[in-house]
């Protein structure tokens, strides 16, 4: 679905647009190319899949996602933050 073949899509390209836009179909070929080649494309092609799948669940998964985020960011910050207190008050430690 998100993968398209480079080849599939320069064809599709060049049949849909007159001879002078060549050269953009030409460029959309090797930029796909090019991004097929990255080195983790499947992974990330198959991560999004994932989760287009779980659209379904996105409203439940979102916020709780981002309650954890949140959560996790504010008490490593306040450890961060106790660390370099103590550190102001015992500079020899």
């Amino acid at each position: 679905m998100f993968a398209l073949n480079a080849r599939y899509c320069s064809q599709l390209c060049l049949s849909a647009v007159p001879a002078e836009d060549n050269k953009l179909a030409q460029l959309l070929t090797i930029a796909q190319a090019r991004l097929e080649s990255l080195p983790y494309s499947r992974k990330l092609r198959q991560l999004i899949r994932n989760v287009h799948e779980l659209r379904e669940w996105w409203f439940i998964l979102l916020p709780f996602l981002f309650w954890v985020g949140w959560r996790t960011y504010h008490t490593e910050r306040r450890t961060i933050l106790h660390q370099r207190a103590s550190q102001q008050q015992n500079p020899h430690v």
